[in-house]
């Protein structure tokens, strides 16, 4: 969760370095990306070791996309007023401010849910301990987990071209960019 806030401040920032290059900002969004789609790996099969019940299973599921969806409504909502807010004008500080909060708290929203899941449901056999190495190892020669991770990156990459399409067309074509953030909802 760590590495999911840092990337996505990282992406709203503009160091000297990187000038007019959109190489710092393909590497950045990338490894959010790749952070995010490890998270999020992780986070649908933590309800399958929460229970075994396939209707608790499901209210889970439905909670969670039901909570997603007021969370993405509500940042979607109210990022322009915040950007103006904390940008006093200066719109790249403005949402380098704002991606700042975001960071923080989904960071922190992620901890939590780190923290306090616990695995409910067991196997009979003994489990041993893994190290960082050997689970990721595992992981990717699991084919399926390299799918679903790959999957998870043309998914982010095509929201967010659809995204920048229509940030686009609210600031260019309609003339208000403010816009945006409805359209997006």
């Amino acid at each position: 969760f760590i590495p999911i806030g840092i990337f996505y401040f990282l992406m709203f920032t503009k160091p000297e370095f990187a000038g007019q290059s959109g190489w710092y900002y393909l590497t950045t969004y990338a490894l959010f990306c790749i952070a995010y789609n490890i998270f999020v790996a992780s986070y649908i099969a933590l309800f399958s070791c929460l229970t075994r019940n396939p209707d608790d299973r499901l209210r889970l599921n439905q909670a969670s996309v039901i909570l997603y969806s007021i969370g993405n409504v509500s940042m979607a909502l109210l990022l322009q007023p915040l950007v103006a807010l904390f940008g006093k004008g200066d719109e790249q500080t403005g949402f380098m401010t704002v991606a700042g909060i975001f960071a923080a708290v989904s960071m922190v929203a992620l901890f939590v849910c780190y923290y306090y899941s616990r695995e409910r449901v067991s196997d009979a056999s003994e489990r041993k301990k893994i190290s960082l190495r050997e689970g990721f190892g595992a992981a990717v020669k699991n084919k399926q987990w390299l799918i679903l991770c790959f999957i998870r990156c043309m998914s982010c990459v095509t929201w967010q071209f659809r995204n920048q399409g229509v940030v686009y067309y609210a600031k260019y074509c309609l003339g208000v960019s403010q816009y945006s953030a409805y359209i997006l909802t």
